[in-house]
């Protein structure tokens, strides 16, 4: 969807596309452009839809628009386009109605692309089948987009033009979805996509050295990847097809050529490493999308409702944007299959805060843990939201211990075998709906923290304190989860140490009162407390609140040395079931007020 194109200064999201009379429209000196007559829509799910008039290159755009209500079944006779807006100051003019108004360049190159030479094509194009102006239907229209993309015969994904290599690249992208032979009628685990990337159902490729797997890379610069509404438009498709240029092909074997590529060099992408080793943001959301693709189309029906679930979208989301940040909430309501509710209805005029703190209550109570709690350590998170609240304008300060894999692949389960784990999830929330009600188990106290010398990462072994060195090294290891290693071999000593620098980004060493030794958030104080909430797999940092008894603020998550596998608790035959209990008799579970 359009609204998460770039917004100019001063501006608002209507600027991104479609421009109107009496608007500024930037440097392109054709003065100011015609307006829409945009007639009200109906109650209910009626839409407009475009008219692209069939034309010859280099002819102008001829376009019109039409009511039409959403059938109730099957799909309807018209595509949805997905794209990009771009610049919101580069516009090209182009008739609809009658009338001249300007739209984007990267818009205008799309519909000369797609446009056909002997007959109309029927499209739903947000930007200007939406009156962006009117804020009443714009939220109204955002609340039924999900049914527009799943409704739409076909979703046309546009990339860009392209480039002197496109045809060939396309060529190839097919080439390698050829290669791709998975099993008919039968679904495939997640977790054992890494062996089939790699199983004989792959078909060696002959011509390999040729470069085809860059052309894959190299798709990922299109701005497409990094907006917030294509997960959903891609997600809700039921037949999606990729252009550049003039070129085409499914998204499908889009995927296939990706899986493709990940069999020939699987261990230099990101599948299943959500943070991987690389900061480009394009090729981390490209994976992000291809691999929740292929789980939706392939993966068995357990993983795919937990991969469904909020926080998972939004770890898979994290690097997106949006020019307005409501939409990185609306965007994901229709993909999850979420209720809603009243509270989260598509509105605009709600303040940002409230959208996110309403969308993190219920993103909690429908997925029934409290891992999104995790999200919270941003950069330059705006103080007015809640603690507990991730700011997700903001880029992750850290990589979240568990980063919320799915439940059978979490390295934790610090509180995961207590008799009891917290109050009802579907009762969580506080009067003033800001804060969280929680039954949790006070572990211990900070004692004390020490920045970490990073420097002394790069530094060999035998240099080192000998005490210092082996406390870090089983420090690491156990934070990591990490695989047996020869550490012999300069690249897997490499990785290592590469992934020891992410796991501590962000974080300062801690010492407990009771002499543990771990990690926390690098806002960490003494007199925090390590707390289990809930059923969280991992341990959490609180900050009581002065004067206010019983209420805290949440500081981040922590890593424990000792204690991250449940150690704290043990079997008791004697009791009923054999239930779990603490060894130690201070641990006590109390409710608290988290703000």
């Amino acid at each position: 969807m359009g609204l998460h194109g770039p917004t100019p200064k001063g501006g608002n999201a209507a600027a991104g596309g479609a421009q109107t009379a009496g608007q500024d429209i930037g440097a392109d000196g054709r003065g100011a452009w015609d307006t829409l007559d945009y007639s009200p829509l109906p109650a209910g799910k009626s839409i407009r839809l475009l008219t692209l008039h069939p034309g010859q290159d280099g002819e102008p755009l001829q376009m019109c628009l039409s009511h039409h209500v959403l059938s109730d079944g099957g799909r309807d006779s018209f595509s949805a386009l997905s794209y990009a807006w771009g610049d919101a100051t580069d516009l090209q003019p182009v008739s609809c109605d009658g009338k001249t108004i300007g739209i984007s360049k990267n818009l205008s190159a799309c519909l000369k692309h797609i446009r056909l030479a002997d007959a109309a094509r029927i499209l739903w194009i947000d930007v200007i089948c939406i009156n962006q102006e009117d804020l009443e239907e714009r939220a109204s229209q955002v609340g039924i987009m999900g049914e527009i993309y799943s409704k739409a015969e076909k979703v046309l994904i546009w990339l860009g033009e392209g480039n002197e290599d496109t045809k060939n690249g396309v060529f190839s992208l097919e080439s390698m979805a050829k290669a791709w032979d998975p099993p008919v009628d039968q679904p495939v685990s997640f977790t054992t996509v890494l062996e089939f990337a790699r199983a004989s159902r792959i078909r060696r490729l002959d011509y390999w050295a040729l470069g085809r797997q860059q052309y894959v890379r190299s798709i990922s610069d299109s701005p497409w990847f990094t907006r917030a509404w294509t997960f959903q438009e891609v997600g809700l498709s039921s037949d999606a097809e990729v252009w550049i240029g003039s070129h085409h092909l499914s998204f499908k074997n889009l995927v296939y050529a990706w899986l493709v590529s990940l069999h020939h060099n699987f261990e230099r992408t990101i599948f299943l490493n959500g943070y991987g080793r690389t900061t480009d943001t394009g090729r981390t959301c490209m994976h992000a999308m291809f691999a929740y693709w292929f789980l939706q189309n392939h993966g068995t029906p357990e993983e795919v409702r937990e991969w469904y679930q909020l926080p998972r979208l939004l770890r898979l989301r994290q690097l997106h944007e949006a020019s307005d940040p409501r939409d990185l909430v609306f965007s994901l309501i229709s993909l999850s299959k979420m209720d809603p509710g009243e509270t989260l209805q598509a509105n605009y005029r709600m303040p940002v805060e409230d959208v996110f703190t309403q969308f993190a209550i219920k993103a909690i109570i429908e997925s029934g843990d409290l891992s999104l709690l995790s999200e919270r350590e941003r950069q330059g998170s705006d103080p007015a939201l809640p603690s507990w609240v991730p700011d997700w304008r903001c880029p992750p300060a850290t990589t979240p211990l568990n980063a919320l894999l799915p439940t059978a692949w979490r390295k934790y389960r610090v509180g995961q075998d207590r008799p009891e784990k917290s109050s009802p999830l579907d009762n969580i929330s506080s009067p003033d709906g800001k804060g969280l009600r929680l039954m949790v188990t006070h572990i211990d106290t900070v004692k004390e923290s020490y920045a970490v010398n990073y420097a002394m990462l790069h530094v060999p072994a035998e240099m080192r304190s000998m005490d210092w060195s082996e406390t870090a090294k089983g420090l690491w290891y156990k934070a990591l989860g990490y695989v047996k290693l020869d550490l012999h071999r300069s690249e897997l000593l490499l990785e290592l140490m590469a992934n020891v620098e992410k796991a501590i980004k962000g974080r300062q060493l801690i010492v407990t009162e009771k002499g543990y030794l771990g990690l926390g958030a690098l806002d960490v104080q003494p007199g925090d407390r390590v707390s289990i909430l809930g059923n969280s797999p991992v341990p959490f940092l609180l900050r009581p609140r002065d004067g206010e008894p019983g209420t805290y603020s949440l500081v981040g998550e922590c890593y424990v040395h000792g204690i991250m596998d449940g150690e704290l608790w043990r079997r008791r035959p004697e009791l009923d079931k054999g239930a779990w209990r603490a060894d130690d008799k201070t641990l006590q579970i109390v409710e608290i007020n988290l703000v």
